[in-house]
């Protein structure tokens, strides 16, 4: 009994954690998309550079596919927080009575930023939007904000994208070949497809997102709004340290550049030849979320048709947890 008493001592003296007190600290399931999801990534692989991961609260991450998919574990509470673009996010909370609390900003467009565009072959017969009736565009996934963006834009220019247009779900990285081969007729390319398409050559832009909406938020970070009523100061520290990777990852470009090399397996020099550069997209280097330009994304939806209500984004800031940026006119 004495040596077990000097084994506990000694262990408290030199900071020895048993492995018992590691499982009773609070778990956060967080769920992060590859590519994009860039804070959370430097996060999970570098968790010591965040003292409070493992001695304050712990993380079970879950890699899923697309923003749709986070939007359901959210829903469904296999998840705590996770990325989900506004759209995704949105209809969650329309139409199955998700209650988010926002946490911060991923990436976004800009007028100064890299924006996702519409692009058909150099030697295409398609000169204008309207010269894409009874064609087909490819998009990533039907049902993601990139797909709900072009049937806005296809709207706004005369189109009807349920019967004048057949849209394609087309991966992202599969999408450049389907229209160089004659597959599809026009695509949408972000990064770091766009870079790549660019040097290639051949092809040529018709329309960007930007003439959808100049400020956009492709990406955020929300918690449900249970488990952040239920460990308020486990989710305002989650909060300080995505800023805290996201300041990181913008500010060691090298170092950042590597991570995703070896994550996406691409080479660095390819994400080099964007990345950080005014061809990237807008980055948030205190991961705040601007209010305004997220409400901007949800009166857009509603007013197409695509959420059953108008939302209020100030209704899923949480004063003290969420990143909130400085509202300024956008």
């Amino acid at each position: 009994m004495h040596a077990i008493k000097w084994i506990l001592l000694f262990a408290t003296l030199i900071g020895f954690v048993p492995a018992a007190s590691t499982q009773s600290l609070p778990t956060i399931k967080v769920a992060f998309n590859v590519p994009g999801d860039e804070a959370k990534l430097l996060m999970r692989a570098h968790p010591e550079y965040f003292p409070a991961i493992g001695r304050d609260y712990q993380i079970n991450w879950m890699q899923l596919q697309g923003t749709a998919t986070v939007s359901q574990a959210l829903i469904a509470g296999t998840a705590d927080c996770g990325v989900n673009a506004p759209l995704t996010l949105a209809q969650a909370i329309t139409g199955a009575g998700l209650k988010p609390i926002l946490i911060g900003a991923i990436i976004g467009e800009s007028p100064q930023s890299f924006t996702s565009y519409w692009a058909v072959k150099e030697d295409s017969p398609i000169r204008t939007v309207k010269d894409l009736k009874g064609k087909t565009v490819a998009v990533n996934t039907i049902g993601s904000q990139l797909d709900a963006f072009t049937r806005i834009w296809l709207k706004q220019n005369g189109l009807d994208p349920k019967h004048d247009v057949n849209i394609a779900e087309v991966p992202f990285p599969l999408s450049e070949a389907a229209l160089r081969q004659g597959r599809v007729d026009a695509i949408v390319l972000v990064q770091p497809f766009a870079t790549r398409a660019e040097k290639t050559g051949g092809l040529r832009k018709l329309g960007a997102l930007r003439d959808v909406q100049p400020n956009l938020l492709n990406l955020v970070e929300a918690c449900r709004q249970d488990f952040v009523d239920a460990h308020p100061k486990v989710a305002a520290q989650y909060a300080r340290d995505f800023a805290a990777a996201s300041k990181r990852f913008s500010q060691d470009h090298a170092a950042s550049i590597a991570l995703l090399s070896d994550i996406l397996k691409m080479p660095k020099p390819a994400l080099e030849s964007f990345m950080f550069t005014s061809h990237d997209y807008q980055r948030y280097p205190d991961g705040a979320v601007d209010v305004q330009v997220v409400q901007k994304s949800f009166d857009l939806f509603y007013d197409n048709g695509l959420l059953a209500k108008k939302l209020d984004a100030n209704a899923y800031i949480r004063p003290g947890i969420s990143l909130v940026a400085h509202q300024d006119s956008k």
